[in-house]
């Protein structure tokens, strides 16, 4: 007979995990604990969806034990009774699974590719934090230079005028606004960049003298 597989938790910790995975590498409408109902009137619980569109739906479980074909099989049964392709369906373990239980059309993850794609989800992370940075400071600074020294920017300006009026407007519309709050306010962003840009503007006059 089978032995009883063993449960590390409730799952719901692992529920939560997934869940945060999924919006850190970008999925949009992420939710948990979606009921499903199927033709014949059976509801079925979904522990994480997302997608608008192209949804993908995930069955999460926190075993100490590898999950067997037959655990991974109901789930795949769920996704058919409910008119949802297999390849939208995602199984995912702590633990790993048995050689059948990934042969079925299910795609599945275990415990040491789920940290693999919480690393990649942070890397990704820290990457588009540090290309918001340098926009935000690039934009900052343009902004500064164009209200403090607008001398410096005014030749650039003359020869991509074309490219730039449209640009002005859009600058002048949205970003001067928040600007001007952020150097009320004192924020220590906006009074880096109006330090190193005192500093160029020092070094230019330097150089010219």
């Amino acid at each position: 007979c089978m032995q009883p597989i063993r449960k590390r938790c409730d799952g719901k910790a692992l529920e939560r995990r997934v869940a945060r995975l999924y919006k850190s590498l970008g999925k949009n409408m992420v939710k948990s604990n979606i009921m499903l109902r199927d033709s014949n009137g059976h509801r079925s619980e979904i522990d994480v969806r997302y997608g608008l569109i192209f949804r993908r739906y995930i069955e999460c479980k926190d075993y100490s034990d590898n999950v067997p074909l037959e655990m991974v099989a109901k789930f795949k049964a769920v996704l058919e009774l409910n008119n949802i392709p297999l390849s939208h369906g995602i199984f995912i373990t702590t633990s790993d699974f048995t050689p059948r239980a990934r042969q079925i059309g299910i795609r599945t993850i275990n415990g040491k590719e789920l940290s693999a794609l919480e690393r990649y989800a942070k890397k990704r992370r820290n990457i588009i934090n540090w290309v918001k940075m340098v926009i935000v400071a690039a934009l900052s600074l343009v902004i500064y230079l164009k209200m403090t020294y607008p001398e410096l920017l005014k030749p650039v300006e003359t020869a991509l005028y074309p490219f730039l009026e449209p640009y002005n407007m859009l600058i002048s519309k949205f970003v001067e606004p928040p600007y001007s709050y952020l150097v009320h306010h004192g924020t220590p962003f906006v009074n880096y960049a109006k330090r190193k840009t005192g500093e160029a503007i020092q070094f230019i006059k330097e150089q010219k003298n």
